[in-house]
C-alpha cells in the first residue's frame, strides 16, 4: 500500500505537468539551498550573483523544467554546473 508524501509531489510529472504557480513555489523552496551551494564555493558577493544567474536560466528554460521528471533535481543541477564555472 502507497501513502502519499506531500514533499514527493512535484516528483511525478509525466501524469500532471507542473504549471507555473508550482514552479515559482518550488523555487522559493530551495533558493536558500542554492544560496548555500554557491557560498561553499564562490565568495560572498558572487554567490548571490550565481544564484540569480541560475533562475534567471531556469525562468528562460521554464517549459523545460516544468516537464522534467524531478524539476527541484534538475534545477539544483542546472545551478551546480552554473557555480562551478564560475570557479
Amino acid at each position: 500500500m502507497s501513502h502519499f508524501d506531500p514533499s514527493m509531489r512535484f516528483i511525478d510529472r509525466n501524469v500532471n505537468k507542473m504549471d507555473i504557480k508550482e514552479l515559482e513555489v518550488l523555487i522559493q523552496r530551495i533558493r536558500p539551498r542554492m544560496l548555500q551551494m554557491a557560498q561553499k564555493m564562490l565568495p560572498d558577493e558572487d554567490a548571490e550573483d550565481a544564484v540569480q544567474d541560475s533562475l534567471c536560466r531556469v525562468w528562460m528554460k521554464r517549459e523545460e523544467m516544468c516537464l522534467h521528471i524531478n524539476p527541484e533535481a534538475a534545477i539544483l543541477c542546472l545551478h551546480r554546473n552554473m557555480v562551478i564555472s564560475r570557479t
